[in-house]
């Protein structure tokens, strides 16, 4: 608490320390979680119709899989759920 003289009276200026902690936590979660989602929702999983194998970023196919017979997925998760296994590379 801050006390200060103005015109001729005082003036009280409170602080919560503890909520402003709890605040900025709470910012600081917020932006590292929306980071996550945005870094997750970047990650591309590529799929091949073909031979049903799944590549992601960091591991990319031999060769070029052809525009159709190419998937693209959110997650590992969607694509093995549709029936593709990671290449062999990959894992």
């Amino acid at each position: 608490m801050t006390v200060a003289i103005v015109a001729e009276g005082p003036s009280f200026h409170i602080i919560d320390q503890a909520a402003e902690k709890t605040i900025a936590a709470r910012r600081q979660a917020k932006e590292e979680a929306d980071t996550a989602a945005e870094e997750a929702a970047a990650a591309e999983i590529v799929g091949d119709k073909k031979n049903k194998l799944y590549y992601s970023e960091s591991c990319l196919p031999g060769s070029e899989i052809k525009e159709a017979d190419r998937v693209i997925f959110k997650s590992k998760e969607a694509a093995e759920n549709a029936g593709y296994k990671p290449a062999k590379a990959c894992q």
